[in-house]
């Protein structure tokens, strides 16, 4: 089976390192269970642009760089990558590639196929998941992201 992992709060405890920043740097008191959306703006009550940015100053930030794998990703995926072959598919823009890959590979050492980037963050490219998970004949998407989930199951089967 070809099996789709998405990377934030799937593999990444993105949420949970987001909140802690955002807490840290502008005095709010957010925990894992405020982030219902990715519609960051709606969480901390700020315009859509200034969420955006933000974002980006999380991603330049040290406490982007140590986002912890979310509990039992590690040994989930070592025990799919021993039957199954493995992709991930991000949302993440191409400016975070080399981190990224890096800590894919310092967590998960080589067990993903392939790491394809759609840049849907920043709206930059036109390719979206269910595009990618068309073209690698993916049979399950793995997906944390209600709207991505929804669009992947047009050509496979989704874990929400």
């Amino acid at each position: 089976m070809r099996i789709a992992i998405d990377v934030d709060d799937v593999l990444a405890d993105f949420s949970t390192a987001i909140a802690r920043y955002h807490n840290e740097n502008y005095g709010t008191n957010n925990s894992i269970g405020d982030f219902k959306t990715y519609n960051f703006w709606e969480v901390w009550n700020c315009k859509r642009e200034e969420s955006r940015e933000r974002l980006f100053e999380f991603f330049r930030s040290p406490e982007f760089d140590r986002i912890r794998p979310v509990e039992g990703a590690i040994d989930a995926v070592q025990r799919l990558s021993e039957d199954h072959e493995l992709v991930v598919i991000t949302a993440r823009p191409m400016m975070l590639k080399e981190k990224t890959m890096g800590w894919l590979k310092e967590h998960f050492d080589d067990r993903f196929d392939k790491i394809y980037f759609t840049d849907a963050i920043t709206g930059k490219s036109d390719v979206k998941k269910v595009d990618v998970c068309e073209k690698e004949k993916v049979d399950l998407m793995i997906e944390d992201n209600y709207k991505f989930a929804e669009e992947c199951l047009a050509v496979t089967d989704v874990l929400l």
